[in-house]
């Protein structure tokens, strides 16, 4: 490839991320860079993921993770200095997830399991893995 061709290929790519730049108005522009700043001075969205996660844990909709994510919400907003905290009465019915069984019928009969079905999605790139 000759440099000029390089430089041609390399302009196709940054022409249009320098276009879409311009198009942000500077008032949005301005806003972000200072919800940027504000979030790389202090680590409180962190904290509130880390603390959901590692204090909750698994909320699976109507479970007993799912109210104690509930209560979480509730006094961590409340600690944080929000008005109005409420939870508003909602019915999610209890879901389980129950298991998994796989038969192929056609061309050669074979049955899988969900462990053996875990087992072979690891061997898949991440793109392509089937949910469990």
């Amino acid at each position: 490839m000759t440099a000029h061709a390089r430089v041609v290929l390399l302009a196709s790519f940054l022409l249009p991320a320098t276009v879409f730049a311009q198009a942000i108005a500077d008032d949005i522009q301005e806003q972000a860079i200072a919800l940027r700043d504000g979030a790389m001075q202090n680590s409180i969205a962190y904290d509130v993921v880390e603390s959901l996660t590692m204090e909750v844990g698994p909320r699976p909709a109507g479970s007993a993770g799912d109210a104690a994510a509930v209560r979480w919400a509730i006094d961590k907003l409340n600690e944080l200095g929000f008005k109005n905290v409420h939870a508003d009465e909602v019915l999610v019915p209890h879901w389980d997830r129950g298991t998994l069984d796989l038969r192929i019928t056609a061309p050669t009969p074979n049955s899988w399991s969900q462990r053996r079905l875990a087992a072979v999605r690891e061997h898949l790139p991440k793109a392509s893995r089937p949910r469990l």
